[in-house]
């Protein structure tokens, strides 16, 4: 249907719907009143337990066109609102945009993960033989690798952000190759972050497993944010490989 659409139907953390012009099904972003749907109390996890990503339930609800947008407009940079108003931010194109500023997050949290390891070396007595970690050259070869790898990680997002940036604000349309290497440095982001959140917890022994440990913490939330289908880094590196040597890829693909 053009003018709108009725649906109901189970949205794994947000509200979506199906719809589509010439009977063609395309998936859709919708905008709904909050008394319209249901929220189920099912975000019970190991980590991110704040973001409250519960699953939302509409049964039967109207959704009017002006409150719907093709995906593939969001995707592009080229809905209604980027038209209608004349700035940058209307011009993100959404999953650059969704996938960048979700893995900074996750760089920020290894980032402080490679600080408190760096102190807990200054006080930390090894198990048994009584040896300073801190002199160990064991840990101060993870703390240098640890240090530049995080360096070369806000590089590439910074890189990647005042690209597209660039483009957006001398209101040019961001294309797909573009958008792609988008996806996967975000997912390279998150994808080294968690490894190397996880080379410094190796290293800091069993009491930086209890609760009131914010490595541990640290490690659970970023395993979580792994997890988001936009970091898919199988999904991500085989979509940047398939534009960059012409293989077909759908229209409705995340990028």
């Amino acid at each position: 249907m053009v003018l709108g659409d009725r649906g109901d139907g189970r949205r794994l953390g947000a509200g979506g719907a199906i719809c589509g012009p010439d009977e063609a099904p395309y998936p859709a972003l919708v905008l709904l009143p909050a008394a319209d749907v249901q929220v189920e109390d099912v975000w019970h996890t190991a980590g991110m337990r704040a973001t409250g990503s519960n699953d939302v339930v509409v049964d039967d609800v109207w959704v009017p066109a002006h409150r719907l947008t093709n995906v593939v407009d969001i995707y592009g940079g080229t809905t209604p609102g980027a038209a209608l108003h004349d700035a940058a931010p209307y011009r993100w194109p959404m999953v650059p945009a969704l996938a960048l500023v979700a893995a900074m997050p996750a760089l920020g949290a290894a980032e402080r993960a490679a600080d408190l390891y760096a102190q807990r070396l200054g006080n930390r007595v090894l198990a048994y033989s009584g040896a300073a970690q801190k002199d160990q050259p064991a840990a101060q070869i993870r703390l240098g690798e640890a240090r530049v790898r995080l360096r070369a990680l806000r590089g590439l997002l910074d890189d990647t952000v005042d690209a597209i940036q660039a483009a957006v604000t001398n209101g040019e349309r961001v294309p797909r190759a573009a958008r792609a290497n988008a996806r996967v440095a975000a997912a390279h982001i998150v994808h080294e972050s968690r490894a190397v959140i996880g080379d410094l917890l190796e290293a800091s022994g069993a009491s930086a497993q209890f609760l009131d440990n914010p490595l541990q913490r640290i490690k659970r939330d970023v395993d979580i944010i792994c997890g988001h289908v936009v970091f898919d880094y199988d999904v991500a590196r085989e979509l940047a490989g398939a534009l960059e040597v012409g293989v077909k890829v759908s229209p409705i693909a995340m990028l």
